[in-house]
């Protein structure tokens, strides 16, 4: 048993000029207790009782020595645990507590015991009345011993611990197969591994503290790894053997994806991702992964797999035979997961190799061959969810995902004396572009022309205008079949003789907006056709989109914003069903208008977003009205979604009213953040580009459902309708996940054709 000696400091007892201080009758009685807390940490607690003293503070000094051992000494104080008395006759009790911490370094791990004592410094007066002569105040100081107490200090507090553990499967020469698992004592410092080889140094790592794990890449051997505290003092040692691989035809193969040597790191996060493959690419854009390249058969992706075979003793390149399979990895998706269909094999014909004999099950071995300087590559051919007759099963999904195992042994035995290399997952995923445009929140159409070079712009309102300062700006643009915009200065609004309204600029308008008048009423849908102007300061309507993207990246589809040129379009107040769809087509600039007619059709896999002001509130099925957030429609090739944030802002303040059934509409908003109430909105709009039909017989025609969220906890899926409870505008975007996914908007989004039907 080592011994720890913790003593208080001598308070030395000394007297005043005074000699009538021979004793004092009123010596404090303290108790006092100590605990460990932890590793080297007591705590104090102490009560001084007395009459007609002053009690300092109780303080505890700590001095450690270690038998067998020079220069170790450690020393703590506690926090002061009693306050002064007045010096007055009278009784006093005073209480509190400290911790000391001995700053212990480089002791062993051992059994030590600790002798503890205590000391309190006090004063009193000699005859009772001190009057305030300091001659007549005695003072001195009172300690007690505590004991000896158990104070064992383990490799957590001042050694160490060491841990090795090989992987049999690891021979590439490039991967960490040794593992060393450390940690150090909390009192140690100057900490470092060895590990050696017989007595060669192989290894060092240097500036070490607390846990941590350190992987290296060892070849075959015997090893000796030390832990080392302080500089020089062995505190752990842990002894492992590498051993040499068996021959596997003499290499091993190596893959180049995952790019780290070995490596295998998670799914890619941020795009571009080597691991995405896309199904479709708008012909502006690019894949993302280096791997894949573009598939000369409608319907199917490619893309490559390359790697380096390497031999299994020197880790150099070598020629030779590399057998690769397709494997097929679980689904990762949340809801999946969490309803026990993580195992669900991908949907559709299974990949397979360029060159591969046809009809060969999934995963057979596919023989390439490694060149001199060890490269070989394969291709691979999936399938991607193209349109099917109504009940057939999908050709593929969105989330269909694919490994490839290779080894030199046609058997694939893949165990540690015969390992197998596993590329990186590819996953099959959709990219969808999204066009968005603003209306203005103040603002009108063009009432005729606004000539180059011109002042005077004719307007259909004059009420945007009116107050309003010279020097704003305003905006006017441009669309249909071309698009621009430019930046006017409002000098003033004039009416005109024949009671018309104009505003004149500062500046000369730049380009040709409008159309010179015929003086006839433009028919009422045809009268959305037109250029408009607006003001800039006023704003406009933004539809928050934060929701979506994130609830997209579950069903593997990237949505990827896409810049018109114009970007805010003409302020309508109230717009109706059939406005709605010439205005979109207007303003639609991912969009292809035929030789005839004014409706364009959407480029492949682009959605139109609008963020609008209102339009009439939607009747429903009994006759009454109902609130209206948004509108999608996807239909004769072409689409659009219009997010209502003016209606969105208006509910949040008051109800609106139903003027047929006499009652409030949209009570369920009042209150609410508009913010995550146009998120949601937003959310469940665009899964309306793909889901706007029934599909099962629980689902209304616009394809809304009657489902709980795939958490099955009581709240409602996303297209619920009624969408109200509990989860309404609470930020979270949840579809339902039922039958295994033959019933849930996740699996129908995943397995819908792409490019983006528009029917």
């Amino acid at each position: 048993m080592r011994n720890l000696i913790i003593t208080s400091l001598a308070l030395a007892s000394f007297v005043t000029a005074s000699a009538s201080a021979q004793t004092d009758p009123h010596v404090p009685t303290c108790n006092v207790n100590v605990s460990r807390t932890s590793g080297t940490t007591w705590h104090f607690d102490g009560v001084c009782s007395g009459t007609d003293v002053a009690i300092g503070p109780l303080s505890v000094s700590v001095f450690l020595t270690v038998p067998g051992t020079t220069g170790v000494i450690a020393s703590g104080t506690s926090t002061a645990i009693a306050q002064s008395g007045t010096g007055e006759p009278s009784p006093i009790t005073l209480s509190g507590g400290g911790d000391v911490v001995l700053n212990i370094f480089c002791i062993p791990p051992g059994q030590y015991t600790a002798q503890i004592s205590w000391g309190v410094e006090y004063s009193t007066c000699m005859d009772g009345v001190c009057g305030g002569d300091p001659s007549r105040i005695y003072r001195s100081a009172v300690s007690g011993g505590l004991g000896a107490f158990a104070m064992p200090l383990a490799a957590a507090d001042v050694g160490a611990t060491l841990q090795a553990s090989v992987d049999p499967n690891v021979h590439d020469g490039f991967s960490p197969n040794v593992s060393l698992a450390y940690s150090f004592g909390t009192y140690t410092a100057s900490n470092f591994i060895q590990v050696f080889s017989g007595s060669t140094q192989a290894r060092q790592l240097t500036f070490l503290s607390g846990a941590g794990t350190w992987n290296l890449n060892l070849g075959p051997g015997s090893y000796t790894a030390r832990a080392v505290v302080c500089g020089v003092m062995p505190a752990a040692v842990a002894t492992f053997t590498v051993a040499p691989p068996q021959t596997q035809n003499g290499a091993v193969p190596h893959f180049d994806f995952p790019e780290v040597p070995g490596g295998g790191g998670g799914a890619c996060t941020t795009p571009p991702c080597n691991d995405r493959i896309l199904a479709s690419i708008a012909p502006w854009d690019h894949y993302e992964s280096q791997y894949q390249e573009a598939s000369p058969v409608s319907g199917t992706v490619r893309f490559k797999v390359r790697g380096t075979l390497l031999d299994f003793v020197t880790h150099q390149p070598k020629r030779g035979t590399v057998y690769l399979r397709l494997e097929d990895p679980d689904d990762t998706a949340q809801y999946v997961v969490a309803n026990g269909d993580a195992h669900s094999p991908n949907d559709g014909a299974c990949a397979t190799f360029v060159g591969a004999t046809p009809g060969v099950a999934c995963q057979a071995a596919f023989a390439v061959q490694a060149d001199a300087s060890g490269r070989f590559e394969a291709t691979v051919t999936a399938s991607i969810p193209v349109a099917v007759p109504a009940g057939a099963p999908a050709t593929a999904a969105a989330g269909n995902n694919y490994q490839i195992t290779a080894s030199a042994d046609p058997a694939f035995p893949c165990n540690g004396t015969n390992p197998c290399a596993k590329s990186g997952i590819f996953t099959l995923w959709k990219r969808v572009y999204v066009e968005e445009e603003h209306m203005f929140r103040k603002g009108t159409f063009l009432r005729g022309e606004a000539a180059a070079g011109g002042m005077l712009i004719p307007v259909d309102d004059p009420v945007p205008f009116q107050g309003l300062s010279p020097g704003a700006t305003l905006e006017l643009v441009h669309g249909g079949t071309s698009f621009y915009f430019d930046f006017v200065t409002f000098r003033s609004l004039q009416q005109n003789t024949d009671g018309t309204w104009s505003v004149l600029t500062r500046d000369p308008i730049p380009r040709d907006y409008g159309s010179p008048s015929s003086g006839q009423p433009a028919a009422p849908v045809l009268s959305v056709l037109r250029d408009a102007v607006g003001v800039v300061a006023d704003g406009t309507y933004r539809p928050n989109t934060d929701y979506t993207a994130p609830l997209y990246e579950t069903m593997f589809v990237e949505l990827k914003p896409i810049s018109p040129i114009v970007e805010e379009v003409p302020f309508i107040r109230e717009m109706s069903t059939t406005e709605a769809v010439y205005y979109a087509s207007q303003w639609f600039e991912h969009g292809v208008l035929p030789a005839s007619g004014v409706i364009k059709t959407a480029e492949p896999n682009v959605l139109h977003r609008i963020g609008a002001a209102q339009m009439p509130l939607a009747r429903g099925a009994n006759g009454c009205y109902g609130p209206q957030l948004g509108v999608t429609a996807v239909t004769g090739g072409t689409n659009y979604s219009l997010i209502l944030e003016q209606r969105i802002a208006d509910l949040v303040l008051a109800p609106a009213f139903d003027a047929v059934c006499h009652v409030s509409v949209g009570t369920e908003y009042l209150g609410a953040p508009p913010s995550r109430v146009s998120g949601e909105a937003t959310a469940h709009e665009t899964t309306h580009f793909w889901i706007h039909r029934a599909r099962t017989t629980s689902m209304d025609a616009q394809g809304h459902c009657v489902a709980q969220r795939f958490q099955h906890d009581g709240l409602q899926c996303l297209m619920h309708t009624p969408y109200a409870g509990s989860g309404l505008y609470d930020g979270q975007v949840f579809l339902h996940y039922d039958s295994h996914g033959g019933d849930s908007e996740y699996m129908w989004v995943r397995r819908e054709a792409d490019p983006v039907p528009q029917q």
